[in-house]
């Protein structure tokens, strides 16, 4: 008999860049079905078609991440999973936010 083995492994530790959700960003997604990128006019927020079928979001409570290698790569994470799944209060590693400057 053969036996396979799965041992446990941990993701290595990452961080997250958000910005809250704003009423202008809901009102956007009202009128036009997407939310632009923060900074970015020609690029959208990915949202998955399942929060948008179940209208979970996009909501006051949800968030939008950034890959900090790509600021045009945002997404909506929505408020439960951000809420189960991120820490808040990270003030204390020194990580400094990432800053889009709106010229």
């Amino acid at each position: 008999m053969m036996t396979i083995e799965f041992k446990p492994v941990k993701r290595k530790t990452q961080f997250s860049f958000v910005t809250p959700v704003t009423e202008e960003d809901i009102k956007e997604f009202k009128e036009t079905g997407i939310i632009k990128a923060k900074g970015y006019d020609n690029y959208k927020v990915w949202i998955t078609h399942s929060d948008i079928a179940s209208k979970l979001s996009p909501k006051i409570g949800d968030v939008i991440g950034i890959n900090p290698e790509n600021p045009t790569d945002q997404w909506l994470i929505e408020k439960k999973y951000f809420e189960d799944h991120h820490v808040t209060d990270i003030e204390q590693f020194g990580i400094q936010p990432i800053i889009i400057d709106l010229k």
